[in-house]
């Protein structure tokens, strides 16, 4: 199987499935011949990970001893192998908007969670009121008030125009989302 050559590749653990797969994976190749870090791989990562070292020296009939050199030998391992060669965290990308399936139709929904709740201070909106007429700083607040306010309302617009955007794109490639990319025969 495929799968069985990839997870030969090094760093031992790449191409495992899961945790215990990955993990198992790893104590094959480093020759570790420890029947109890194997028992405890495959029957007891709940234990492990809620560091129930009671409950898993009762389930697999170890010493405790014998559990916290097992715990040892297994925090040794890597999780995630690939992790040495990540070069910089992964990049994640937040969607302005989602599209779902409801019925035959698609639904367009803008993420609220994607963009802040922005809106003016309420403590700077009425600090003017009592200020005269002229004042430099009354026009100092009132201008940046004013810029604010058009920064939020452009954001809002941005994002009502997005929703728009991708509706139409869901309009003119319903046939797209429907079946997906349809492969031509090539022609000789």
């Amino acid at each position: 199987m495929l799968s069985g050559v990839v997870q030969g590749f090094d760093p031992p653990g790449v191409g495992a499935r899961d945790l215990k797969e990955c993990l198992l994976l790893q104590i094959r190749a480093l020759g570790i011949g420890n029947p109890l870090i194997e028992k405890v791989v495959s029957d007891c990562l709940p234990f492990l990970e809620k560091r129930d070292y009671k409950g898993l020296a009762k389930v697999s009939g170890a010493t405790m001893e014998d559990v916290m050199l097992t715990v040892k030998a297994i925090s040794a391992l890597e999780p995630k192998p690939g992790r040495p060669f990540q070069q910089e965290p992964a990049a994640y990308i937040i969607p302005d908007v989602y599209v779902f399936k409801v019925g035959r139709e698609y639904v367009v929904m803008p993420n609220e969670g994607g963009i802040p709740r922005l809106k003016l201070n309420e403590f700077y909106k009425n600090s003017v009121k009592g200020m005269e007429k002229g004042a430099a700083s009354k026009e100092y607040i009132q201008d940046k008030a004013r810029s604010a306010s058009w920064f939020i309302k452009s954001i809002q617009q941005r994002q009502r125009t997005i929703c728009k955007a991708t509706e139409s794109i869901v309009r003119f490639q319903k046939e797209f989302l429907d079946k997906g990319i349809m492969l031509l025969p090539l022609e000789a």
